[in-house]
């Protein structure tokens, strides 16, 4: 029996909440069970130790009855408990709907190739849901809405599939909140913004010593605008995949992230933006605060396909490292292929500088308090970025939270 095999055997059959979705899972079950588990001589996998992980056997958490953290702040909320969509803790605006994935893939609103080999994560993924959901937004919801992904401690394993429509001129918020101690947690999130649809996404995850595997995808067509955020305060081992793809021409999207470590957390997070259509634009802006021996990585890549003309794109990695024995490795790329395009990438890695503590410790104020200080300015527009007031409220003290806990 191979490792795969007597690992995740057991999560590797969920009990079937969507029979329709049989198919698609035994495939992926089979493309998983035949995967080469990735190591540090495959480029993308090359900071991360995965052993752990693969090593470690798995319950799947089934127990419905959980408690929820009490969510401020927001009218209408999504609850999936165990990947299991939960319509009586849930609350949804006019213009939100949540059904099953199978009737989005029978209405030929989800592609089943996008779903699958990926990477063993993807595949792990949709082999071990009971099932997907589907949410559609048709109009201009304008207040914020909370999705809370939540697991019961009666395992260690979880995962989501979510497939989400915003339609031409529909607009969403949306704060999506996995934050989780114990699991190691299997996320894919898939997006279609149709002509003119808006969508302020965020994500959240709060954790200590989790694990957690986020694949998030974007598409993007004429007129639509993005703006995706990504929130990291802890994690054991978080790996993040973000690819968007903008298909057609004047779309704005804007990609921002924040990781806050210590101790010896690990997020890496991969982001890939392909520009395939003329007279885009797109930013990006990635900023961590690191200390003790905790460790982050950004990959990220611009891409600019042949006749994409027009396109502007900006790229850009900045790290504050607290301690000498944080570590990053960032690599911003851009991979241009149309002339007419002005775009460009950067990084810096540092600490805070002497100059700028001295000026706090003239006027009386310590050096730990200094630190927050500086730190607290150093990822305000990260949260500026966000679009809605009622996110950017909510995650303002859990921020500033992270920040008290470093050990200046």
């Amino acid at each position: 029996m191979s490792q795969l095999t007597s690992n995740f055997n057991t999560i590797l059959s969920p009990q079937s909440a969507d029979i329709k979705l049989n198919a698609l899972r035994e495939g992926a079950k089979k493309s998983f069970l035949v995967s080469a588990i990735p190591t540090r001589r495959d480029e993308s996998w090359r900071y991360l130790d995965l052993r752990p992980i693969f090593e470690s056997s798995y319950k799947y958490a089934k127990d419905q009855k959980v408690s929820l953290e009490e969510q401020n702040g927001f009218s209408y909320k999504i609850v999936f408990i165990n990947g299991i969509y939960d319509s009586s803790r849930s609350k949804l605006p006019d213009g939100l709907s949540v059904s099953l994935l199978s009737d989005a893939i029978d209405k030929d609103l989800v592609q089943l190739d996008k779903l699958t080999n990926k990477n063993i994560f993807t595949n792990l993924n949709v082999a071990t849901v009971s099932t997907g959901y589907h949410i559609s937004c048709t109009k201009l919801v304008s207040e914020p809405v909370a999705i809370q992904h939540a697991q019961s401690v009666d395992g260690n394993y979880g995962a989501n599939l979510v497939v989400v429509t915003i339609k031409s001129n529909a607009s969403l918020s949306v704060l999506e909140d996995s934050s989780c101690d114990t699991h190691f947690i299997n996320n894919q999130l898939m997006v279609q913004v149709d002509a003119g649809g808006r969508l302020d996404w965020t994500q959240l995850h709060q954790s200590k010593t989790a694990t957690k595997y986020q694949n998030t995808e974007v598409y993007l067509d004429k007129g639509s605008n993005l703006n995706f955020t990504q929130v990291n305060l802890g994690g054991g081992l978080v790996r993040q995949d973000v690819k968007v793809d903008i298909k057609a021409a004047d779309v704005n999207a804007s990609l921002q992230g924040l990781y806050l470590l210590k101790d010896k957390q690990v997020v890496d997070n991969h982001i890939a933006v392909n520009h395939l259509s003329p007279n885009s634009t797109c930013k990006q802006n990635y900023k961590g605060i690191l200390d003790n021996t905790a460790r982050a990585v950004f990959d990220g890549k611009i891409f600019v396909a042949v006749g994409a003309d027009g396109t502007a794109a900006s790229q850009l990695n900045k790290n504050i490292l607290l301690s000498n024995t944080a570590e990053v490795d960032t690599k911003p790329q851009l991979e241009i292929y149309a002339d007419d395009v002005k775009c460009n990438h950067g990084a810096t890695l540092g600490k805070f500088s002497d100059e700028e503590l001295f000026y706090f410790s003239s006027r009386g104020i310590d050096k730990a308090a200094a630190i927050h200080m500086l730190s607290s300015g150093f990822v305000r527009d990260v949260l500026l970025h966000i679009e809605n007031a009622e996110i950017q409220k909510y995650l303002m003290p859990l921020i500033d939270k992270q920040l008290k806990d470093y050990s200046f």
